[in-house]
């Protein structure tokens, strides 16, 4: 390729971010990103895979942003439904996004630790907007682990999916959530480089937050003090915890919805329910689902348990067998690790069945990874009238098509099919996979059991997801059916 466009290329990748991160977008900066993308999608895929990383790098970052800002989402706060169609800006921004996001875990990234930061907080937006509330708190808590820099952003990012989870899931009201939300709002309002131009939003959203509390220290007689006593709750680390309920809670891994905003003893035990204080929510037509939702709490139960112990580095079988040399791993570690990988996917296949018993599409056996690219399916979802979260399934879905190079789990058919019915062996870093094939030419996969813990904490993070936006979504359709049982 030649040397000049190439740093053409870089150039106007690099001003065009510049622009668009930090002066915004209507001043040209998307103009530029539109001009070197489709400059870049010209180039032949070859030529592609012979591109500098810091240029691939920027392309996903541009064309991420780009798509983002397109689609205006902070304009749409309100909207009950969508298109898949419609979404596709989002989907698009999703893809390059999460590349990016992936790659910043492996310490590869080379776009600078600025423009890293604010890549993943728009990740977090974007998959908020996808509905997918709950798998953003995970990764800008791993943010907050690295930096206290964009404290703001962070906070507001938060307080964005608070916010929808409030209004939108038809949780059951709790003013520790509102404190939550008045919490995140203040840091943001504090902080000095918040961006003057959120000053607005944060300003009428303390004042709406404000008035709930008003009404419910009316409603109920509680004062400021006794819900100051109740935020200093928040958060509490209990010492007393086990050691699988907290590390359930420090990787965020709980079903509970209470648990999403506070750590308290009624915040740490799974026991998300179909049922809130919504009166719809009561209807005859979600019993079926109900004991559905329990059996799948169970089952992420055990696969958090199988993962939990997978996690004992001093399992002494580890070393024990006759392959110990090849790095071949053999031992109640390694299985429970593969076991908690095929739970995760038999919980996805179920949610896939549920969700066709309550949409009514086909008489066929379903399957999660394929169920939501069915023609029939999507219209089913388009045609839902409150289907946020019929869409953040389908979204979840996407992570694991194998046609994808941006899926999160591109590799889950292989994997799995040789977990379910031939030979997956976890093998150590130091193992010679190339000689173990040719040693072992009938074994399937080896693969070594840092990637594959890797992923499956990512996929147990999807599972968790897909469970929250399978509650959600039958919770919103009981809607439809409370007018026909009265």
């Amino acid at each position: 390729m030649c040397p000049v466009f190439l740093d053409h290329l870089s150039q106007l990748l690099i001003y065009g971010a510049y622009l668009l991160n930090y002066v915004g977008y209507r001043t040209g900066g998307l103009n530029l990103l539109n001009r070197a993308i489709l400059q870049l999608e010209e180039v032949s895929a070859e030529d592609l895979d012979s591109l500098p990383s810091n240029i691939v790098y920027l392309y996903h970052f541009t064309k991420g942003e780009a798509s983002l800002f397109s689609f205006g989402f902070t304009e749409r706060k309100n909207q009950k439904s969508y298109s898949i169609n419609g979404l596709r800006q989002v989907f698009e921004a999703r893809k390059h996004l999460s590349f990016l996001y992936n790659e910043s875990l492996k310490g590869e990234l080379k776009i600078g630790e600025t423009s890293i930061k604010n890549t993943i907080v728009h990740f977090c937006e974007t998959l908020g907007q996808l509905s997918r509330y709950t798998e953003p708190f995970f990764l800008l808590n791993r943010l907050d682990e690295k930096s206290d820099e964009y404290k703001w952003s962070k906070a507001l990012a938060k307080q964005a999916l608070l916010d929808a989870i409030r209004n939108k899931t038809c949780t059951s009201f709790s003013p520790i959530l509102l404190i939550k939300l008045r919490t995140y709002l203040n840091v943001a309002l504090n902080d000095a480089n918040t961006d003057s131009r959120n000053l607005p939003y944060i300003e009428s959203s303390l004042a709406e937050i404000e008035e709930a509390l008003q009404k419910y220290y009316a409603q109920t007689g509680k004062s400021v003090e006794d819900l100051e006593k109740l935020e200093e709750s928040i958060d509490k680390k209990d010492l007393n915890i086990p050691p699988y309920r907290r590390f359930v809670i420090d990787n965020g891994l709980g079903l509970n919805e209470h648990g999403l905003y506070c750590l308290c003893k009624k915040g740490i035990e799974d026991n998300l329910t179909i049922l809130s204080d919504h009166k719809h929510t009561e209807v005859a037509w979600a019993k079926q689902f109900e004991i559905i939702l329990t059996h799948l709490l169970f089952d992420f139960d055990s696969a958090r348990r199988a993962f939990f112990r997978a996690l004992d580095d001093q399992d002494p079988n580890e070393v024990r067998n006759q392959f110990a040399n090849e790095g071949v791993l053999f031992s109640y570690q390694a299985t429970d690790l593969i076991q908690s990988f095929k739970i995760c996917f038999s919980i996805l296949d179920k949610i896939a069945t549920a969700c066709n018993l309550a949409w009514g599409v086909t008489n066929d056996r379903v399957h999660f990874h394929t169920y939501f690219k069915r023609k029939d399916v999507r219209q089913k979802i388009d045609s839902l009238p409150n289907n946020l979260f019929a869409i953040a399934l389908f979204s979840i879905s996407q992570e694991f098509d194998v046609q994808s190079p941006y899926a999160a789990f591109s590799e889950y058919k292989d994997w799995r099919n040789a977990a379910e019915h031939q030979n997956l062996f976890l093998v150590s870093e130091e193992a010679n996979i190339s000689k173990l094939k040719k040693d072992y030419p009938n074994v399937d996969y080896f693969v070594r059991k840092a990637e594959f813990k890797e992923k499956t904490v990512y996929l147990l993070h999807l599972c968790r997801s897909a469970i929250y936006s399978f509650t959600w979504a039958i919770r919103k359709q009981t809607i439809e059916f409370e007018s026909k049982e009265e």
